[in-house]
């Protein structure tokens, strides 16, 4: 093979390299661009999710009805009377809760883990909390107690933001912690 045909050659697979390349690199860009476009659609699905207002006939939120979910905010409509196990539990985004009065049980584990609220309003309508059910609220630090609730269940506030518990009156029995 002489000069210029070797020369050629070498041309030749270079362009075919830089052919394979480019493919490569328009195949790579393109899943990129389609990893991106799926981003910015979780990213907006979760957006639109954030806030949860729940439906005006729900009586019972089930349990682990929440659970674990990147909710911001949850409001809960005057027809729920109970909360059930660990419902809201785990929702590391929630900053807002809104209980309605007609609210009467809170279940076992029912906000716990929940580390962006730091204080709850408790409706008198409430007339059992269960076990645990603000534990791991780290930045938890106001809490009512509803004069209907005379136990404060077992773990209730534990490793809570609380540096002091204040404890109503009504108070009678209080669970381990």
């Amino acid at each position: 093979m002489t000069g210029p045909e070797k020369i050629k050659e070498a041309t030749e697979t270079v362009n075919d390299i830089k052919q394979t390349i480019q493919e490569k690199y328009d195949k790579v860009m393109g899943k990129i661009a389609e990893y991106q476009s799926e981003i910015q659609r979780v990213l907006s699905e979760a957006s639109y999710h954030s806030q949860k207002w729940i439906n005006d006939k729900i009586e019972t939120i089930s349990d682990n009805a929440f659970k674990s979910t990147g909710l911001t905010q949850i409001i809960i409509p005057n027809t729920v009377k109970s909360i059930g196990m660990s419902a809201i539990e785990g929702c590391s985004l929630l900053t807002s809760i809104t209980l309605p009065t007609s609210l009467e049980i809170i279940g076992n584990y029912g906000f716990q883990n929940n580390v962006g609220f730091t204080a709850l309003e408790i409706p008198e309508s409430v007339t059992s909390i269960g076990i645990g059910a603000f534990m791991k609220c780290s930045e938890l630090t106001s809490v009512n107690i509803p004069t209907q609730i005379t136990t404060l269940s077992n773990y209730l506030f534990s490793e809570t933001g609380f540096e002091t518990y204040d404890i109503p009156s009504h108070v009678e029995n209080i669970g381990e912690n």
